[in-house]
């Protein structure tokens, strides 16, 4: 299993197989800037995407919300930011997830999800948390619905403690805030 970042605007995503880059390019008639913007966000999509539509079903099929509101791929296109993809040895997409700026030394992560089965999801969280420490962040925090007990299980095992909530989740009753110092 490999995992590597992929950005949606960027013409260098690791791993992206070159049969995926060439059909995108050659599907656009657009001026050169907007057909390359265009066919990076369309790899982003072809990787990406379905693993998100299953992410957002299984989220709303549990809570009642696929979460999908609460991110931008836009938010993981800076210098202190990533979205990984796990991928098995042929290629297939096994999960994905994010890392964005929370404030100071503290990065949220976003959108992590696994394919059941998939073995994906402690590689994808431990390869998250490497990238936040290289980035400088020394915690990492996250929130998730408390009725996901699968998904706070999870991180609770992978050493996730209750954090200081944030934004739209202060005073929220359905959602966990979870963190972990990186050092």
């Amino acid at each position: 299993m490999e995992v590597a970042p992929i950005d949606p605007g960027s013409p260098d995503v690791e791993g992206v197989k070159k049969r995926l880059w060439q059909g995108a390019e050659s599907k656009t008639v657009h001026s050169y800037g907007e057909t390359r913007q265009r066919s990076h966000r369309r790899i982003f999509h072809t990787l990406v995407g379905p693993l998100i539509a299953e992410l957002d079903a299984a989220l709303a099929a549990i809570t009642g919300d696929s979460g999908a509101s609460s991110f931008d791929a836009d938010d993981v296109r800076g210098p202190r930011a990533v979205f990984l993809i796990a991928r098995a040895e042929d290629g297939t997409a096994l999960g994905c997830g994010a890392l964005r700026p929370l404030e100071g030394d503290v990065g949220e992560i976003k959108r992590m999800y696994a394919r059941a089965g998939s073995g994906a999801g402690a590689p994808l969280l431990a390869a998250l948390e490497a990238h936040a420490a290289r980035l400088g962040y020394a915690e990492v925090r996250l929130s998730t619905r408390r009725i996901n007990t699968r998904a706070v299980d999870f991180y609770r095992r992978h050493g996730y403690a209750e954090a200081p909530a944030w934004g739209k989740y202060v005073d929220n009753p359905v959602s966990v805030c979870l963190g972990k110092p990186l050092f």
